[in-house]
């Protein structure tokens, strides 16, 4: 198997305030390693999972339509 670094080391305390922000803003609060898995899928295209539905609950108000 190869090896991985850990993804978390390269986010920044920015990174991390706005993950947090994002999952303490809404009443289901997805746990942040969903909401990264999220963001590699929507950027990079993986379907393994259903992140549409994790998007649906987690855009930013600011964001919001």
């Amino acid at each position: 198997m190869p090896y991985y670094a850990w993804p978390a080391s390269a986010l920044s305390a920015d990174d991390m305030r706005m993950l947090h922000g994002v999952r303490e803003g809404h009443p289901r609060r997805v746990p942040i390693t969903r909401l990264i898995a999220e963001a590699v899928r929507q950027t990079y295209g993986a379907a393994t999972s259903n992140p549409k539905e994790i998007h649906e609950d987690h855009t930013p108000a600011s964001r919001a339509a």
